[in-house]
């Protein structure tokens, strides 16, 4: 499922844009299954790092403090794309399958970059969190893709 916000993460760790705490395979783990705790591989994960554990890794660093879900970043990105006319919504457009929107979180971040008073980019419940998230110095650190300079969508406005 490489649409998972956590694989996003994973993805810029890889490949070089980013680097720091939450680039720690624990880190990146720990978003993958808070966000989809059932997902198959997040069994471990799961019994290790159950509320009140005293394992380190679990909480320092612990997932990605903040870090908006999948779906989340997906229904902020339907909801900027029915009122405004955004590069990426090609991309994640209303009804569309999560496979044809292959990073819901850069394809936010961008959005929210540009536009970041948007209540979808706000705190939950109303947005998804993002600039919360990116407000965090050692989430903007780790991963300035995201938080920083965001690249522009490939899809542009429909």
């Amino acid at each position: 499922m490489p649409f998972m916000t956590g694989c996003s993460f994973w993805d810029q760790c890889t490949g070089g844009s980013a680097n720091g705490t939450y680039c720690e395979p624990s880190a990146i783990a720990g978003t993958l299954c808070v966000e989809m705790p059932g997902m198959k591989g997040c069994e471990a994960w799961n019994a290790l790092c159950a509320a009140g554990t005293a394992v380190a890794q679990c909480s320092s660093p612990g997932p990605v403090p903040g870090a908006p879900s999948s779906s989340l970043s997906k229904e902020g990105i339907e909801s900027l794309c029915n009122t405004h006319c955004m590069d990426g919504c090609g991309d994640c457009e209303a009804g569309k399958d999560f496979n044809t929107c292959t990073d819901p979180l850069l394809i936010l971040a961008h959005m929210c970059y540009a536009m970041p008073g948007m209540p979808e980019c706000l705190t939950p419940p109303t947005g998804t969190g993002i600039n919360d998230m990116c407000a965090n110095e050692e989430v903007a650190a780790t991963f300035p893709l995201t938080c920083v300079n965001p690249p522009s969508p490939a899809a542009k406005c429909p």
